[in-house]
């Protein structure tokens, strides 16, 4: 419908905007680029279609590009957090931390409630290796928003490298962050239809996208070799 308006009215911005999203949200992403250039071409006073143009570049790993048009929708509209979150998130990709940083500060201080913001800016931290930040930001973002499974698992996972954490600690986190997000599935979750007869010999399958160079590789060798083939499979 938007390709057949366009093609009696091409030089409508709004339309053209309209096709490019419409696009991203079909994963079509090249195309959408097309679309959403264009519409900053034919109007260039518009904050929300470069914002979806930067959006639609980064995702595409054209950084510059979209570092590029971000800045122009926050030239044109300073006060728009989810620009700048999305500008700090180009920045942090391409390496450019110490911009990210007064990105997403700049955009928690616009919204404070938005717990992905804080939660984004200590993944920042984290990977400088400030753990005492990290943490801090990620509690944040949780105690902000407590859906928040992936910022409250990140912040469990950072306690392994905090000097103060005990193991006592770091356990009790674990619990809690089971209890917030796993427990509540329980009730939902489908019985298995394997024989659970005790003491058969168990079939174990290891999946995940690490096992390639990750720690969980290495981790993963020790039990491995101490299964007992006896009793597992």
């Amino acid at each position: 419908s938007y390709r057949e308006l366009l093609a009696s009215q091409p030089d409508r911005a709004d339309l053209c905007g309209l096709l490019g999203n419409n696009l991203v949200r079909q994963r079509r992403v090249d195309e959408a680029v097309h679309w959403l250039a264009r519409a900053t071409h034919i109007d260039a006073n518009v904050p929300e279609a470069h914002y979806m143009l930067g959006g639609a570049l980064s995702s595409l790993g054209r950084h510059e590009e979209a570092v590029r048009a971000l800045r122009a929708a926050l030239a044109l509209r300073r006060d728009f957090p989810a620009a700048l979150n999305c500008l700090a998130n180009t920045l942090m990709v391409a390496g450019r931390r110490a911009e990210a940083e007064v990105a997403y500060l700049q955009a928690h201080a616009l919204q404070p409630g938005l717990g992905e913001i804080a939660a984004n800016l200590a993944t920042l931290y984290m990977a400088e290796g400030w753990v005492t930040e990290a943490l801090r930001w990620y509690r944040q973002a949780w105690m902000t928003n407590p859906a928040l499974s992936e910022a409250h698992g990140n912040y469990v996972a950072c306690l392994n490298y905090d000097d103060a954490t005990t193991p006592e600690d770091n356990f009790a986190a674990h619990r809690a962050w089971a209890e917030r997000h796993a427990d509540p599935l329980r009730a939902s979750s489908r019985p298995h239809a394997n024989d659970a007869t005790p003491g058969r010999r168990l079939r174990v399958g290891y999946v995940s996208s690490n096992f390639i160079e990750h720690p969980a590789t290495y981790f993963l060798e020790s039990t491995m070799q101490n299964h007992d083939p006896s009793v597992v499979e």
